[in-house]
């Protein structure tokens, strides 16, 4: 090869390696900076919906292997499903108790081919099509458990978080219960249960009360794209890893610094309740019940939890923010290796609604006054 060739060959060689695709960093080097960059790919709101209808209240959303996306609209009765390029395809359901028909629908998740919608209205599980054809229904008794949470798992199997409460003795804590349901909503074994403290009962001059227990520990949990279970309670930063089938894999605590209740944190909770009265109008809270409001001398560990598209745990612990401040998560890998603080950038708050998508998080955003948008997101490095 002569020398000029031969410079050709070495140019030529060197133009491939400068054009061709950096391999992508993955979450878990991003986390290590301690930054991470929450991008906006597509945002789906009532701009996205054809003249004539509207969102009234986005409780929930779901998104089938294919890329459809469906918002859950526990006032309007139905699911509206949108193309994976955000594009409205149609309304599945309408306001009733008969099949296909919904009241208060407030959570829906998607296995295969197959919606399951919790219609809290009609106490029950329905089972449609991705199309919206009715499939089946079961009723959802309160002694069984209240549906608050539910996850899809890769294989088929659904997860159902129900809460059981016990009305008659109004101390005692409520169960959270984890269960695992087939496809054709038939109940197959309970995974995990723990005492919570969500509620006291009592009645009050005649009036039966839900008494909001401020800053109790809770349990929150989601699923990783491998289908593991994970669990997080909030006690004591313990974070638990459960397999379908096997149950508990493994589990790690994570040390943290309390945070102590204030006297302001204690108004802003009183500030933020309303209560009916009997003529329809709303008020603030009635004395009988500040005075049976208990709270703890600190707050939880932490109060918020999701795994992220490439099986990170992303953990929101309860620190001294300042208002305004970026939100900030602790990052851990499935085997409980803490990756690092992180700094969650291009986002005003900690997600609490979050569904993993191909390469992509979508999650619920709720605006000042209480509207949501669906708003897909991916990770990047902060530049």
């Amino acid at each position: 090869m002569s020398q000029k060739l031969r410079t050709l060959f070495i140019i030529f060689i060197t133009a491939i390696v400068l054009t061709a695709p950096v391999s992508a960093q993955s979450l878990k080097d991003i986390y290590a900076t301690g930054s991470a960059l929450f991008v906006a790919e597509m945002t789906i709101d009532e701009s996205s919906l054809p003249k004539g209808e509207l969102f009234e209240s986005i409780a929930d959303i779901a998104i089938d292997g294919d890329g459809n996306i469906y918002l859950c609209d526990i006032r309007a009765c139905n699911i509206k499903k949108f193309s994976e390029e955000g594009k409205f395809v149609k309304v599945i359901g309408r306001k009733g108790q008969g099949p296909g028909e919904f009241s208060l629908p407030s959570g829906i998740v998607i296995t295969r081919k197959c919606l399951i919608i919790y219609d809290i209205g009609n106490r029950r599980l329905c089972s449609l099509t991705t199309d919206g054809e009715y499939v089946k229904s079961i009723g959802i008794r309160s002694s069984e458990g209240v549906p608050r949470n539910m996850r899809a798992h890769p294989m088929g199997d659904v997860f159902i978080e129900g809460e059981i409460n016990h009305y008659r003795e109004p101390d005692k804590p409520q169960d959270c219960v984890i269960q695992i349901f087939s496809q054709e909503l038939e109940l197959k074994k309970t995974l995990f249960t723990h005492k919570v403290l969500r509620n006291k009962f009592r009645t009050i001059k005649g009036i039966f009360f839900n008494i909001i227990q401020p800053f109790s520990p809770d349990v929150y949990w989601s699923v990783a794209p491998d289908g593991k279970i994970i669990i997080g309670i909030a006690e004591d930063y313990t974070i638990a890893v459960h397999d379908a089938g096997k149950g508990l894999l493994s589990s790690f605590k994570h040390s943290y610094k309390p945070v102590k209740v204030t006297d302001q944190d204690k108004e802003k909770f009183f500030s933020g309740l309303t209560y009916s009265t009997s003529g329809g109008g709303r008020t603030g809270v009635p004395e009988e019940i500040k005075k049976m409001t208990e709270f703890p001398r600190t707050k939880p560990a932490f109060d918020g939890l999701f795994v992220d598209y490439e099986g990170n745990i992303l953990v929101h612990a309860v620190r001294k923010d300042t208002p305004g401040s970026t939100p900030e998560c602790d990052a851990f890998d499935l085997e409980g290796t803490f990756i690092g603080t992180v700094k969650m950038e291009g986002i005003k708050s900690f997600p609490h609604r979050v569904i993993i998508g191909k390469r992509c998080l979508w999650i619920l955003v709720w605006d000042e006054d209480g509207r949501a948008r669906a708003v897909k997101y991916h990770i990047a490095p902060v530049k």
